[in-house]
């Protein structure tokens, strides 16, 4: 019994809490107004602090494989984008990530050094902009922070990524399905 005990405390540990995210910019139950067709498409950038990180790389990667997932559970196609965020003469969704700051906490930091890795934070602001005439259908901000004193249980920065990016992607297939 007390192993089983120990082996449910272990498997809930290593779950983690979902990320908390305060989202702004728009009535979350209405998804932004616009394409209903195509590839969403991920543009990320940063303001100076944010791209001068040591760990701007490991966050790029989060996000392009967050967005890839939840594209996929959405059945919708996706790709990145370089450089300034721009029209490709396309349908769908170009989705520009301007990431104002962050604080990267990985999961083995989190896992291994519990309450003395920190918080992780995230501060972003997506425009949602029609793939094929780059006018703007909408705008989000989100805001997210872990605390540190939840220790293993602590949404760590792959969680928080991963829960904008069902966020944003939500907002693009509720356009889809809206009438």
């Amino acid at each position: 019994m007390r192993n089983s005990a120990l082996l449910l405390a272990a498997i809930l540990g290593l779950g983690g809490c979902a990320a908390n995210v305060r989202q702004s910019g728009g009535d979350s139950t209405s998804p932004v107004a616009g394409t209903r067709a195509g590839p969403i498409v991920l543009n990320l950038d940063g303001s100076g602090g944010a791209t001068a990180s040591e760990d701007w790389a490991r966050l790029k990667d989060a996000w392009r494989e967050s967005m890839q997932s939840a594209a996929a559970a959405a059945g919708a196609e996706f790709s990145m984008q370089d450089g300034a965020p721009h029209a490709t003469g396309q349908s769908g969704v170009l989705v520009a990530v301007h990431v104002e700051s962050f604080r990267y906490v990985s999961t083995g930091a989190r896992y291994g050094l519990g309450v003395m890795t920190g918080n992780a934070t995230l501060d972003a602001k997506a425009t949602f902009r029609d793939l094929k005439d780059g006018n703007v259908l909408g705008e989000r901000s989100y805001s997210t922070r872990s605390s540190a004193w939840q220790g293993i249980f602590s949404a760590m920065t792959p969680k928080q990524v991963d829960t904008i990016s069902r966020q944003i992607v939500d907002e693009v297939a509720g356009a889809r399905r809206s009438p």
